[in-house]
């Protein structure tokens, strides 16, 4: 054991045998003036080092401060050189202004690091020993213990482990040089997959460029940390304040704060995100690039869990998963992309390019253009909370639930809860989805084009069955172009909106038949179900009390090419019509009860209350109803409407059984009774003298995010 009272002492001294050196403090205790040395692992080049461990056991320096400030421009010099020097010790140590690096290990297993101090270290010009100039503390084959450190304004990297394992822990990473090409990042870990793997606990790294922690081709756990205001790299790409790649890796109950890019990227990796706070990530600077809060990408075959994590305030997405296998559960995310961001789109949890991801159990407020989204991606969404979703600063979006750009959703959309968003609860455009199952749709707000709906399915297909749409302020349900049944739904007091909305509207559907049954449809504006320029079967539904919005109130309402039954429906407590149809070649209404219609108007139309209505350009076959009870005439054929009806029960209804106005219609075997004409009545009425759709649709823009 050497004891080193106060001085200045001149360095530039080998150590060869184990032997502790135990400076009083380094507050009173100086080594400095390099001497030189040609070390074999820096490739035979000349540097300098004030201690040179040369293949010696069992050493110890501590209580030293070693100062490299007289080193000149050009030259390479280092605070501590070791090599083949097994269970090294580096206690209590102050390493000021080192002109290449602060410590550098190499074949030094199981050292100890601890209390040590690396201060501005400078890059001097030329200067770049190792590749990547500059480390405060550099490892190569070094399994090492490092804790209660502190990284101080350097170049380049605080911390770089090549094949070294390390258990840091309870250290400090802040500030950062300023010399182009060099990433002054906190700490860099390559190639350890034995043991524990890598181990960065209870640490801060503040203000630090380029990455906080980069870990590749290891396995590593990262928890307790603090990642706070870290930002890009001189040439504006690189910025996740924690990057990991070709690892497995386990990232736990830290705290991000206004990181720059990025807060979290997981490339290439399998393994758990969890329990962290994300917040407040921002674009780059200059280019305002990124900002995702946690990004995940070619995790292929993965899996990646990001499990329990709370992301607030975060830029561009709050989740972003790509190309990657895995699961989002447990997650709560709020105001992604929230003001003042003014530009660009975003999502709460957006999954893309081919990934496969269960999303199940989240909590997603206020997100902009999306709460949830899968693009061109598959998997299931299951049992989140998403509300408050808005539209992108450009006008679009807004859906709780989008899928776009051929997402296919093979374990369905199932359970989930859509309260307030914009544009519609649930959003598919060009996209499949096996089930959209169970789902409470509600206060749906209306968007720049007009679209309020719990749910939009255009272009696509997949089965709507058993869910609640409730108060949208457009309609209920809207189907464009689509396929697929709806089934066991209910759809109520939607349409508080202006425009022909419905609790169920389908549109343009010429590939294929779309099946509505036993569902309970009530209260809805303008009409209960409202059909256009499509192939259809409604049977079995129970549709009452639908309201008057810019006339309406329809139990049914149908127009435009395409065909269709509707069967063993009950109708009633409707407005202006039971069951009405316009320019339809092919409608067969049997075994339906229709009853209770009050008066109201279609369009431009007259007051009145049919049962059944047929206008200009229908065809419309009606057999074995029961149409009773309405406040206007049984069932009304009128302006070139043409059709049959055969066998119905008309009853107690105020205006003729059957009412008939320049039409064409073969009436066989009805019964008529109590009604105020029980017979038929030719009589003008007055119809809509134009046709009321198409309902308008929301669809994604097709660039940007």
């Amino acid at each position: 054991t050497i004891l080193v009272g106060s001085g200045v002492y001149d360095g530039g001294f080998v150590v060869n045998k184990s032997v502790r050196i135990r400076g009083r403090c380094p507050g009173e205790v100086t080594v400095r003036g390099p001497a030189a040395f040609t070390p074999a692992h820096w490739g035979a080049a000349p540097m300098e080092a004030l201690i040179h461990v040369d293949g010696a056991a069992d050493v110890e320096v501590s209580g030293v401060t070693l100062n490299d400030g007289e080193n000149e421009e050009g030259q390479r010099s280092v605070g501590i050189v070791a090599t083949d020097a097994p269970n090294l010790t580096l206690v209590d140590l102050l390493i000021h202004n080192p002109g290449g690096a602060g410590l550098d290990l190499f074949e030094c297993p199981g050292a100890q690091v601890s209390r040590v101090t690396v201060q501005d270290l400078t890059v001097r010009s030329g200067n770049n020993p190792f590749g990547q100039a500059g480390y405060g503390l550099r490892l190569t084959g070094s399994p090492a213990t490092i804790t209660r450190c502190l990284f101080l304004d350097n170049e380049g990297a605080d911390i770089y482990a090549e094949a070294s394992c390390i258990d840091l822990s309870f250290s400090h990473f802040e500030g950062r040089g300023g010399v182009i090409n060099i990433a002054p990042m906190g700490v860099w870990l390559e190639g350890c997959d034995g043991g524990a793997g890598h181990r960065v606990q209870s640490c801060r790294f503040f203000n630090k460029m380029t990455h906080g922690v980069l870990a590749r081709n290891s396995l590593v756990t990262v928890e307790d940390c603090r990642f706070e205001e870290g930002v890009t790299d001189y040439d504006d790409i690189n910025g996740p304040a924690l990057r990991a790649e070709d690892s497995e890796v386990t990232i736990r109950r830290n705290w991000f704060r206004e990181n720059q890019l990025a807060s979290v990227a997981v490339i290439r990796c399998t393994g758990i995100v969890e329990e962290n706070r994300i917040e407040d990530t921002v674009g780059s600077d200059p280019s305002l690039s990124g900002g995702e809060g946690l990004l995940v990408s070619d995790c292929d075959p993965g899996p990646i869990t990001v499990e329990n994590n709370s992301l607030v305030g975060n830029r561009s997405s709050g989740i972003v998963v790509s190309s990657s296998f895995g699961t989002v559960r447990g997650n709560i995310v709020l105001d992604t992309m929230d003001p003042p961001t003014e530009q660009g789109r975003g999502a709460g949890i957006n999954v893309v390019f081919g990934s496969d991801v269960a999303v199940e159990e989240n909590r997603v407020e206020g997100s902009r253009y999306a709460g949830i989204r899968f693009a061109g991606a598959f998997g299931s969404a299951r049992h989140n909370l998403v509300s408050g979703s808005l539209a992108a600063f450009d006008g679009h979006g807004g859906a709780g639930i989008l899928l776009e750009k051929g997402a296919h959703l093979g374990g369905g959309v199932l359970g989930n809860f859509l309260v307030e968003n914009t544009v519609a609860g649930f959003l598919s455009s060009q996209s499949h989805f096996t089930t959209l199952e169970g789902n409470l749709a509600m206060n749906t707000a209306a968007s720049n084009g007009g679209c309020a709906w719990g749910a939009m399915i255009i272009g696509g297909s997949g089965a709507v069955t058993g869910n609640w749409f409730t108060a949208n302020e457009g309609g209920g349900i809207l189907i464009s172009e689509s396929i697929g049944p709806v089934n066991g739904n209910v759809i109520d007091a939607n349409g508080s909106s202006k425009g022909p909305v419905a609790g169920i509207a389908i549109q343009d559907t010429d590939f294929g038949t779309v099946s509505v049954e036993g569902n309970t449809i009530s209260g809805n504006r303008f009409a209960g179900v409202a059909i256009r320029a499509s192939d259809f079967e409604l049977v079995g539904n129970t549709i009452s009390g639908q309201v008057e919005g810019d006339g309406g109130g329809m139990g049914i309402w149908i127009e435009g090419e395409g065909a269709g039954e509707i069967r063993r429906n009950l109708v009633r407590n409707n407005q202006a019509a039971g069951i009405g149809a316009r320019d339809i070649p092919d409608l067969e209404i049997a075994g339906n009860l229709i009853t209770g219609t009050r008066k109201g108007t279609i369009g431009d139309s007259d007051p009145l209350a049919p049962g059944i209505a047929a206008f200009r350009g229908a065809f419309v076959s009606t057999l074995y109803n029961q149409i009773s009870a309405n406040r206007g005439p049984g069932i009304l054929f009128h302006d070139s409407a043409e059709g049959s009806v055969q066998f119905n029960s008309i009853t107690g209804n105020d205006g003729a059984a059957i009412q008939v106005s320049d039409s064409e219609v073969d009436i066989l075997d009805n019964t008529y009774t109590g009604n105020g004409t029980d017979d038929i009545q030719e009589a003008d009425a007055t119809g809509p003298s134009g046709v009321l759709g198409p309902w308008p649709i929301c669809e994604p823009p097709t660039d940007g995010l």
